[in-house]
């Protein structure tokens, strides 16, 4: 959803810079400190990354750093999360999601509009078509019936956790259908990097947040 269906870059700088700050003071230029979240943002995948994202502006906003130091700085407080933390970062993510939806609802829309792409899957049945995204169930199904936007089925976080990857969940969905072929359609690479399934071609998603490295540029009228 984020970056392909929804632009949700300003909801999810907002909210996981609650999260993140919950307890801590925020003492940085907000116009700086949020053009280098909107840079690297495209490097997040499960929602715990968001930590790692804040935690490597932290560290890197007083000195100058190259594209790589702050990506190798991120991957290595990713790969070096515990379990627990993770889940108690998501869990206080998902809570201030909430908060936002429950007491804004307006608000919280208007911070994750459609792109070009996702305009076309309005008010269509969208047969065959499913969405597979690290955002929580709730507010995934929140945004596609606001927008009217049917799909098949919805796996959420949870069911990308549970399963270690969106590239092995989507071979379990393939199995499962016993389907011949499908697409898949994401712009982080990292996701499309994980897909090792000769019947799904990947596409890349140019409109998104991530950058490509060699895969097809999926065409939005086709």
């Amino acid at each position: 959803m984020d970056g392909v269906i929804i632009d949700s870059i300003e909801e999810c700088y907002r909210v996981s810079k609650d999260a993140y700050y919950k307890n801590k003071s925020f003492i940085y230029s907000e116009d700086r400190y949020k053009k280098i979240f909107f840079k690297y943002r495209g490097y997040v995948r499960p929602p715990y990354e968001y930590f790692c994202i804040h935690d490597a502006i932290e560290y890197f906003y007083y000195k100058h750093f190259e594209d790589l130091e702050f990506i190798n700085f991120f991957n290595n407080t990713s790969k070096k999360f515990q379990h627990e933390d993770k889940v108690a970062f998501e869990e206080t993510f998902f809570t201030i999601r909430l908060d936002y939806q429950n007491n804004d609802f307006d608000s919280w829309i208007k911070m994750n509009p459609l792109t070009s792409f996702g305009e076309t899957l309005k008010s269509k049945n969208n047969a065959n078509t499913i969405v597979i995204t690290t955002k929580n169930m709730q507010a995934a199904k929140k945004i596609l019936n606001f927008y009217k936007i049917g799909v098949d089925k919805i796996y959420s976080n949870d069911e990308v956790r549970n399963s270690g990857t969106k590239g092995k969940l989507i071979k379990q969905i393939m199995d499962d259908l016993n389907a011949l072929d499908g697409m898949f359609l994401d712009d982080s690479v990292e996701h499309l990097d994980t897909v090792d399934d000769d019947r799904v071609k990947c596409y890349f998603a140019d409109w998104g947040y991530g950058a490509n490295t060699n895969y097809p540029i999926y065409n939005k009228v086709q």
